[in-house]
């Protein structure tokens, strides 16, 4: 055998055994931790309330409804839930309602809490594909 042949070997077999212990890292890592879950059970408390028709319970939680002001009745059909995603102030949650979309954007308060502060159209191509719904 040559000694080249050898080199080579010895590098193959370095490099096999490196991308090895790369995919076993990978594998007990696991998938990321989602972000926000807090603030996405604030939406998800939000959007049942507004699903079962219980105005009251959803300006508690956003005060801001325009049915909390006119005390009428503001009822969804069908939502769909996305997972959280980081904004430059808070969190993000996208949201579906009815078909149409939206985005729900929350921040903490002082004690730690998520309080929805606005709710926005939000255009189709912000929304994650379905398989990744909560």
């Amino acid at each position: 055998m040559s000694r080249r042949f050898v080199l080579a070997y010895a590098l193959l077999v370095l490099l096999a055994a490196g991308a090895f212990a790369a995919a076993l890292v990978a594998y007990r890592s696991g998938p990321p931790a989602p972000v926000a879950p807090a603030a996405v059970r604030v939406v998800q408390r939000f959007m049942a309330a507004l699903s079962a028709g219980d105005t009251s319970a959803a300006c508690r939680i956003y005060s801001d409804l325009p049915a909390c002001a006119h005390r009428g009745p503001a009822t969804v059909q069908r939502y769909r839930i996305f997972p959280a995603e980081y904004t430059l102030d808070g969190v993000a949650v996208p949201v579906t309602i009815d078909g149409a979309n939206a985005e729900i954007d929350l921040q903490r308060n002082a004690r730690g809490v998520y309080r929805i502060t606005t709710i926005v159209a939000a255009p189709a191509a912000a929304l994650p594909s379905p398989e990744l719904a909560a």
